[in-house]
């Protein structure tokens, strides 16, 4: 696909903004020297500023391409080697499985941790100085999926050991060693790391709920969760760091180290390398983030000095208010590529169906005690089973809606309810509503047969 015109980008973008009821979006798109940005709606959904390309955004997950930065750097200094394992550094992972993992699995996803098992504590949203070095102490615990370097799996956990690594060996707190060794000496002056207290100027996050979004004023992420997803950048200074990512020079990062960063990191991370997600053969490194109520997406072709970065304040919904087709499809606009496709229907009707579910179990639920006289005539022919069976069966739905879906997407419920607070109710009155069913009708059941 050609690129686009700056104005196309822009139309599209507000389009897609008002299509997934996105309040503000801010992009920025590189090309060599030249930077374009754009914007698009308010900080707030219920008056706020104007957003500008100053305007600050949580960037989710495009943060571990800072960790990964960071780590590089303490590496240039000689405090480190990528293939030694992290109990190197962390002397109290030891005796941990965590602990044998290489940094460069770590970096590369290629620990063993699962997505489950780094999605498992993103509900910790303390603030104290303490809050990463307990993360670590709780990650000691637990076993791996599977064995270091056996396969390749996105897991937020491996990020927090890193991020632990750059605090101990840096001897600094992990938010300010990257405040101050990356953002500032890049003159990244609107960016900074998350510091749960919104500025006005700040977009405000907006998480999906039914059809529309709804600010959320609570935390997105807590101290032990910066080296994932703990940078609020604007779009004009996330255009400065992608255009250091592929300026080829020494600066703060030599130019091979960078170029490392943006290569696959082994033979079992062919599509990651060192903090980003790569195609080599389509010539794009990317990635993209995602905080509650916030959405990012970065893009480069290193090889043709070009970049793209979109930063928009509402989540993702599900089936409804999905901003996928908003990020991707103005990176494919700006730096071209395969066309992206617009969410189906099958997606809102499974939404659809998850608001139904509650509502028909109700009905079945008064149904059954409505006909309960009925029943209770054919006496003692009810078969034994009609008691415990509807039990057996809310059980195996609890653990479908609860516990299986979520974990199809890398999450539980408690991480679903935080990212996307109406699907997430939806799952846990689903299962009520099937409970009280399974109840009432065994209740019947037993009733008559006394």
């Amino acid at each position: 696909m050609a690129h686009a015109s700056t104005a196309d980008i822009q139309t599209f973008v507000e389009r897609e903004a008002k299509a997934a009821s996105v309040p503000g979006v801010a992009y920025a798109l590189i090309d060599g020297d030249q930077v374009h940005t754009g914007h698009f709606g308010q900080t707030k959904d219920d008056g706020g500023r104007s957003v500008s390309e100053q305007t600050a955004f949580a960037i989710g997950s495009i943060s571990k391409s800072f960790t990964a930065f960071a780590i590089m750097q303490l590496r240039e200094k000689g405090l480190l080697e990528l293939d030694m394992p992290v109990s190197t550094y962390l002397p109290e992972l030891e005796k941990a499985a965590v602990g044998a993992m290489t940094v460069r699995q770590l970096l590369s996803h290629t620990s063993g941790l699962s997505i489950v098992q780094g999605n498992s504590n993103q509900t910790d949203v303390t603030t104290d100085r303490d809050a990463l070095k307990r993360r670590v102490v709780y990650l000691a615990t637990i076993t791996p999926a599977r064995a270091p370097g056996e396969v390749w799996d996105y897991s937020n956990a491996n990020y927090q050991l890193l991020s632990r690594v750059v605090e101990v060996l840096s001897a600094t707190e992990f938010g300010d060693y990257v405040e101050s060794q990356i953002l500032k000496p890049l003159g990244m002056n609107d960016s900074r790391m998350i510091d749960w207290e919104h500025g006005p100027d700040d977009a405000a996050p907006h998480r999906p709920w039914f059809w529309t979004k709804v600010q959320f004023d609570g935390r997105g992420t807590g101290r032990g969760s910066l080296g994932q997803g703990g940078v609020m950048a604007s779009a004009r200074d996330m255009a400065t760091y992608l255009n250091m990512m592929m300026n080829g020079e020494n600066d703060i990062l030599t130019a091979d180290s960078k170029a490392e960063m943006m290569q696959p990191a082994s033979s079992i991370s062919p599509s990651y390398g060192l903090g980003w997600f790569i195609a080599p053969e389509r010539g794009l490194v990317f990635h993209s983030g995602a905080n509650p109520g916030f959405e990012a997406f970065a893009s480069m072709r290193p090889d043709q000095k070009k970049g793209f970065i979109i930063l928009a304040n509402g989540g993702s919904g599900f089936g409804f208010g999905e901003t996928g087709y908003l990020r991707r499809g103005a990176a494919v606009l700006a730096l071209g590529g395969q066309d992206e496709r617009r969410p189906g229907w099958m997606m809102k009707a499974a939404f659809l169906l998850i608001v139904a579910l509650p509502l028909f179990c109700l009905l079945g639920a008064w149904r059954s005690w409505k006909r309960r006289a009925s029943i209770k005539a054919k006496g003692r022919g009810i078969a034994h089973s009609r008691i415990w069976m509807p039990l057996l069966a809310a059980v195996g739905f609890a653990y479908v809606l609860l516990i299986f879906l979520p974990g199809s997407f890398g999450v539980n419920i408690q991480t679903a309810t935080f990212f996307q607070p109406d699907l997430g109710l939806l799952l846990i009155l689903s299962a009520i509503g099937i409970a009280i069913w399974a109840a009432i009708h065994s209740l019947v059941a037993l009733y008559s047969r006394a």
